[in-house]
């Protein structure tokens, strides 16, 4: 079947004629996360309850234009985040390691990410022996480390959090889909090929209706 794709103005919505695929974007003051690489803007930081509201408040004026209409394939929420490039681990794990360089105290995603290590590993000693690092204690990781050397175990470690802040970000999502627009299709956020990582793909399945790509 044919369709109008992504970016139909919204007065095309009411036509009944044309099956159509809607969008919103997610802005506000909800904190955020640097993957190095910010090519539109900064990634929400999924972890801040403020996201969430926002989230919702974005899938609710989508429902308010689509008004239930069975002609609405599925919704398109954000598009080509900077989730990260392939090639090296500074590029692919960008999000997680921005995130680590904030204080746990101001970022969501970092106070998550450090429970998670904490659960793994226990003791910072524990850790170092895995990434090879000399971080002193468990406050000084929680006020920011910057990571410039990578081993096997660090990468595994980075691969873990960046699906955890992938899977966080869209289930955010998918919550206030299906509480707004129960009958429509959750598309993604249409990936871009040379800004999307395996652990991305993998969260977003795991999640979204449809795994979207430009």
């Amino acid at each position: 079947f044919t369709s109008f794709g992504n970016w139909v103005d919204p007065s095309y919505y009411d036509m009944d004629a044309f099956p159509y695929f809607a969008n919103g974007w997610i802005i506000g003051d909800f904190k955020t996360v640097s993957s190095g690489n910010d090519y539109w803007a900064p990634l929400p930081d999924p972890f801040d309850s403020k996201f969430s509201e926002r989230a919702l408040i974005t899938v609710q004026q989508v429902a308010n234009e689509v008004k239930n209409s069975p002609w609405c394939v599925g919704v398109f929420i954000d598009n080509e985040k900077s989730w990260g490039q392939m090639g090296q681990a500074a590029t692919q794990y960008g999000v997680v390691i921005g995130a680590l360089k904030l204080n746990a105290n101001e970022s969501p995603a970092k106070l998550h990410f450090t429970a998670l290590l904490k659960a793994k590993y226990g003791e910072i000693s524990q850790l170092n022996s895995a990434w090879q690092t000399d971080i002193t204690s468990w406050e000084v990781f929680e006020a920011g480390v910057q990571l410039a050397l990578f081993n096997e175990a660090l990468e595994e470690d980075l691969s873990i959090l960046l699906y955890e802040f992938a899977h966080k970000y869209f289930s955010v999502v998918d919550d206030a889909m299906k509480k707004e627009m129960p009958n429509h299709l959750y598309m993604g956020a249409r990936f871009a090929d040379w800004g999307m990582t395996p652990e991305l793909r993998a969260a977003a399945a795991d999640v979204v209706d449809v795994v979207s790509y430009n």
